[in-house]
């Protein structure tokens, strides 16, 4: 067996946490290091957490989403080591509050193997790459996890490859709603992992005296993964509904001499109104009741925080979902989840009597000297497992593939057209128009969605597809577009494109004629749901409400965002047929689009879309680039938004036929290097 980190002597904690800056506290302006208010004004690892007489310290610890940040390293920039995130910065951190807890236990709430260049390398060596175990299961193997489920992203190479990965894990795989047979029942299914497990753990109380617990523990994925990745899935899995899972097997893990009940939910908080095959559903598990605390992920956000909407279920202080003990630990490693409970054995079995609940950010290194301890030389036993794998990578991004005529960047790709999304529609334009050509659809007009995948938000002013003009390697491609998605074409009518513009054109807030300075962006509508159709001209009145929610739920069906939609200066009717190349998980289902599905499918290929991007420049396409008809804003006299990009993006500025925009200076709540704000005029 692998020697465990939590007991390996050769790894000095007090010199890795200070050689990597890790210790988990606020930041001097009370913020964590994702952005997001910190839960205490403590240092949370050294917060005391009273216990009443008699009772057990549980700790528990969570990861959650790390997409294989197993080292501080961004593979989209050549040379570059960021000591913000990553799980080998959060081993220590883990170490040591296990250590502080004797009852302790660590999960994973999944989406660890997939999300940047290293990730992808693996996959494309397939599942039998060789004698090593997948460097993400064996470092989790060395940090001592006790139990993980799976995310949607761990399904995106295919099944062969995650049973692969997951059958070096020397720890319990667990999903209760990933289904390789259906039954009539959900105790009935065949699951592709066991739905649940329990850990028998022999705990003490602070007097020295020993109990036995017994802790289920419970997995869920969000139900839509067999949509998301239908051309891989298709015909060997299936799913269901989160809370239809849990009704069924958690009462059999009770059944079965269960004390507590953990889950490790893949979903985010969600609505407090339950519907069928809900994405984020967290709300509406900890309200059936059941569930004893609740491990919850998929949205990369932070639970809890201060500036976390309440809610009647939701308490965002206490970090409570109905009474439901729960956290989220936000994204590639940048925080630890931990639940203290306090647990009393009376005549009705163990009863939870306190419980604490944080999220603790992991500092950003102030001092950029430090970077060269991003490869944690305190932390062998890790780094042995990576190295390689690392390098081998490494070495595979560095393949030049073109030479830049122009930067190419993000900043303002959710306010205007901008060449970076205007050359990902038109390669997969072209692609899709020589797969066409001499069939049934080749004289229809065909669009190409495209969308900014890295555009700030919760990921931080980092996040951000920054090219410069000159050599482009493979590594940049990951920065263009960080998904494996392949090439799709699916065939709309006019109302369907519409309704898909309409979702899109949602991520704003309504502004006013009269609004001065209005927030413009919905920080809660992730970038890439921006999928724009290229080649249709429209325009987007703001003037208007939303009418979808960010999650893409009708949320105002008598609101219409979108007027003058032509094509080739015709007006465009709604019983009109068009074709539009995009990936497999828009066509697939994914972000509820209108006209999308299997069977709108009429182009399926197995190429990722990033290779034809990387094709598309490889030829030289950016020397032929043209200005597609595409959007605009509706005049909105007098009227101004603020939004926010990095730091960098107002040179820029101004946009070549784009909308007036003005810098105003770093965002109020920026960190040094941060977000700066952006004045946009109607």
């Amino acid at each position: 067996m692998a020697p465990n980190f939590r007991d390996d002597p050769t790894n000095d904690l007090n010199s890795f946490v200070k050689g990597l800056s890790i210790t988990p506290q606020p930041t001097a302006n009370g913020k964590d290091g994702a952005g997001a208010e910190n839960s205490t004004n403590a240092t949370p690892a050294m917060s005391k957490f009273h216990m009443p007489p008699g009772a057990v310290h549980l700790r528990i610890l969570q990861t959650t989403d790390l997409h294989m940040r197993l080292l501080p390293y961004d593979y989209t920039r050549e040379g570059s080591s960021s000591t913000d995130f990553g799980l080998i910065r959060c081993a220590p951190v883990i170490k040591a509050l296990r250590q502080a807890a004797p009852n302790s236990l660590l999960f994973d709430t999944g989406d660890s193997l997939q999300g940047n260049a290293l990730g992808d390398y693996l996959a494309k060596l397939g599942p039998k790459r060789g004698a090593r175990p997948h460097p993400m299961v064996a470092t989790m193997n060395l940090i001592g996890y006790d139990a993980a489920t799976l995310g949607n992203h761990d399904f995106n190479y295919g099944l062969a490859f995650l049973q692969a990965a997951m059958a070096d894990a020397q720890f319990p795989v667990v999903c209760a709603n990933a289904v390789r047979r259906a039954g009539r029942t959900p105790e009935k299914d065949k699951t592709l992992f066991p739905p649940w497990v329990i850990l028998k753990r022999r705990v003490q109380d602070a007097a020295g005296n020993t109990f036995d617990l017994r802790i289920a523990v419970i997995g869920f994925i969000p139900p839509q993964v067999p949509i998301w990745d239908h051309s891989i899935l298709a015909g060997q899995l299936s799913s269901r509904d989160i809370l239809q899972s849990a009704q069924a097997w958690v009462p059999l893990a009770r059944k079965a001499g269960a004390d507590l009940v953990v889950a490790l939910a893949h979903s985010g908080i969600g609505a407090d109104q339950y519907a069928h095959g809900m994405e984020h559903a967290c709300l509406p598990l900890a309200r059936a009741g059941g569930v004893d605390v609740i491990l919850a992920g998929h949205s990369h956000q932070v639970f809890p925080r201060p500036d976390f909407p309440p809610s009647a279920g939701i308490d965002p202080t206490r970090g409570t979902l109905y009474g439901c003990p729960t956290v989220m630990a936000g994204f590639w490693g940048s925080h630890v989840g931990m639940i203290d409970l306090a647990l009393m054995r009376g005549p009705k079995g163990w009863q939870i009597m306190q419980a604490r609940s944080l999220a603790m950010p992991l500092v950003p290194c102030p001092n950029p000297a430090a970077k060269s301890a991003a490869f944690a030389p305190q932390a062998p036993a890790i780094m042995a497992n990576i190295v390689a794998d690392h390098q081998a990578t490494l070495a595979h991004i560095g393949q030049h593939i073109a030479t830049l005529p122009m930067p190419l960047d993000s900043g303002f790709a959710l306010v205007a057209d901008t060449p970076l999304i205007r050359m990902m529609a038109e390669a997969q334009r072209r692609f899709i128009r020589g797969k066409l050509r001499g069939g049934p659809y080749a004289d229809l007009p065909l669009l190409s969605a495209a969308a900014p995948f890295k555009a700030g938000g919760w990921a931080g002013a980092n996040y951000y597809c920054r090219l410069p003009a000159g050599p482009l390697a493979l590594r940049n491609m990951c920065d263009i577009y960080p998904f494996p998605n392949k090439i799709r074409a699916v065939k709309l009518t006019g109302a369907d494109l519409t309704e898909w513009l309409e979702r899109c054109a949602s991520i704003y807030f309504t502004i006013s004629p009269s609004a001065r300075d209005a927030p413009l962006i919905n920080p809660a509508f992730p970038s890439y749901q921006f999928d724009i159709p290229h080649g249709a001209q429209f325009e987007i009145d703001l003037s208007q409400p939303a009418r979808y929610d960010p999650d893409g739920t009708l949320a105002n069906d008598r609101a219409h965002r979108i007027v003058q939609v032509s094509i080739n200066g015709a007006a465009l009717a709604p019983d009109a047929a068009v074709i539009v190349a995009t990936n497999d998980y828009r066509a697939n289902g994914g972000g509820r689009f209108a006209g999308c599905g299997p069977d709108r499918v009429v182009y399926a290929g197995r190429t990722e879309n990033r290779d034809i991007i990387a094709g598309f420049l490889r030829d030289g396409g950016m020397t032929r680039l043209t200005r597609l008809p595409v959007w605009r804003f509706a005049p909105n006299i007098g009227a101004s938004a603020v939004f926010d990009s990095h730091a960098t993006a107002a040179l820029a500025l101004p946009l070549p036929g784009g909308p007036r925009i003005d810098p105003l200076g770093p965002a109020l709540s920026s960190e040094p290097n941060g977000f700066a704000r952006f004045r946009l005029y109607f």
